[in-house]
């Protein structure tokens, strides 16, 4: 996509910034993440939201963390917070840092959740979790 039509606004990048962190290829997004500030694209919130998932797929929990903190010092809206790329990115770090059992980060992100009320959502992460 990128060699053929050009990447050139925020969307194309998310769009591949997501698919490459949602299979934990995370030279390729870094790439792609380098190339946001080059086209004058800002990264918001879910960018790193998703980085840090692809930090966590790839096994770098400390990197991962890092990369959540610095999401989390950006302003991000309601229809942000509400909307279904945001939902699930953070229930599937949820899912890996409960799996991981770092109870600590998954209630972090799971109370995050709760004040965006997913609660459909969430019950079933809930459920899925205690058993």
């Amino acid at each position: 996509m990128k060699s053929r039509k050009g990447l050139n606004t925020t969307e194309l990048f998310k769009s591949m910034l997501s698919l490459y962190c949602k299979y934990g290829v995370v030279e390729k997004a870094s790439g792609i993440y380098r190339e946001i500030g080059k086209h004058g694209c800002k990264p918001n919130s879910i960018t790193y939201r998703h980085l840090a998932l692809g930090c966590l797929k790839a096994g770098m929990v400390e990197e991962a963390l890092k990369t959540l903190e610095m999401g989390l010092d950006l302003t991000t809206s309601n229809m942000v917070r509400n909307s279904i790329p945001w939902l699930e990115t953070t229930l599937s770090i949820v899912g890996i840092f409960a799996g991981k059992g770092d109870v600590e980060n998954a209630e972090k992100l799971f109370d995050e959740l709760k004040k965006a009320f997913h609660y459909g959502e969430i019950l079933k992460l809930e459920i899925s979790l205690r058993l």
